[in-house]
């Protein structure tokens, strides 16, 4: 058995959705600006509610079906760092 890790992005599944939304919307806004669009606050937050509206549910049940694979790994591993 393992202490809880106090920050451990290993069990931490919405750093991933973090990640996911971040690229999505990094992308939506670059190609604003390369179109010459204005990316004002509003916009941005427009950007941002549909990205996350346009997540493939898949991906949240992947990401939460996952989370026994990463704490058997995590235990395997001592607590260390896994990759995945």
């Amino acid at each position: 058995m393992i202490d809880w890790p106090s920050i451990s992005p290993d069990l931490n599944p919405i750093e991933n959705l973090w990640a996911i939304l971040k690229q999505k919307v990094e992308k939506k806004g670059s190609i604003c600006l390369m179109r010459k669009k204005k990316l004002n606050k509003k916009k941005f937050h427009e950007i941002i509610r549909k990205e996350w509206n346009d997540i493939d549910p898949d991906i949240f049940r992947n990401l939460a079906e996952n989370m026994c694979n990463h704490i058997n790994e995590l235990i395997s591993e001592n607590g260390k760092k896994i990759n995945y």
